[in-house]
């Protein structure tokens, strides 16, 4: 028998009742248990296990991975339930629950990666500026793995001061001494996004005021990363690629080139 803490992230109807449950928990990653009479109308267990939902669950862990492990008890902790009630933020917790399902092939930062999944959903249920919430969670949780970006020095000659770049294709930063004559300088701005995103806490990261172009362009950034990089399947991310608030205009881009 085991405990864990999860957030649900995924759930198939199996036979009359039950449903096989998918949850990132703290102890386990990525975890899928079948859950025997939860469809049922008086299951003491059905509410523990709705979507987005964050538990704790006392499971019958299977010692094979050819077997499921099984729901004895769910006990739920929080109720996620109403981040369903806006697209935008259904759209960017479904994302996140996405990248949950995935992440388990380039990291194995369990708890570290089930605390940001936790704080931010929790952030998004409050409307506490879920789009930068979102990002923080896309960019925070791919430090935790080895392909994170390279924001401390400079690409070419490992100094840390005068950044006036961010390289698309190295995904790392270069200094006014390294650019060469193809190279644009970005807004400083910009640059200050990554830099604030990439070393703070996310407590003080929500209490900066940032450009909201430069989010934008830091989500274009990332999605970019995740889709071409990793391969990761992000779901209902075309909604978002012509989502009129999330798109910017050819000559915002060329700031940015």
């Amino acid at each position: 028998m085991k405990s864990t803490k999860g957030i649900v992230i995924d759930l198939v109807d199996f036979e009359d009742y039950a449903k096989v449950v998918t949850i990132f928990s703290e102890e386990f990653g990525k975890l899928a248990f079948y859950a025997p009479g939860v469809n049922k109308s008086n299951s003491k267990n059905k509410y523990s296990v709705q979507l987005f939902n964050i538990s704790e669950f006392e499971i019958f862990k299977s010692r094979t991975i050819d077997k499921l492990s099984k729901l004895k008890t769910g006990i739920l902790i929080h109720d996620l339930l109403n981040i369903a009630t806006s697209y935008t933020t259904y759209i960017f917790a479904t994302i996140i629950i996405k990248v949950l399902s995935q992440i388990n092939e380039i990291s194995n930062k369990n708890k570290d990666i089930y605390n940001i999944a936790e704080n931010i959903l929790l952030n998004m249920k409050n409307s506490n500026n879920v789009f930068l919430n979102y990002i923080i969670f896309l960019f925070k949780v791919l430090k935790l793995t080895p392909y994170k970006f390279n924001l401390k020095h400079c690409e070419r000659c490992g100094n840390s001061d005068k950044i006036v770049r961010f390289d698309y294709v190295k995904n790392t930063i270069i200094c006014k001494r390294c650019i060469t004559r193809n190279e644009t300088i970005q807004p400083y701005s910009f640059l200050e996004t990554l830099r604030i995103i990439n070393e703070f806490k996310l407590e003080e990261i929500l209490k900066h005021r940032f450009n909201n172009n430069d989010l934008l362009i830091t989500h274009s950034i990332l999605i970019e990363f995740y889709e071409n990089i990793l391969g990761f399947n992000l779901g209902p991310i075309y909604l978002l690629k012509n989502f009129a608030p999330l798109t910017y205009t050819k000559e915002v881009a060329d700031l940015y080139k």
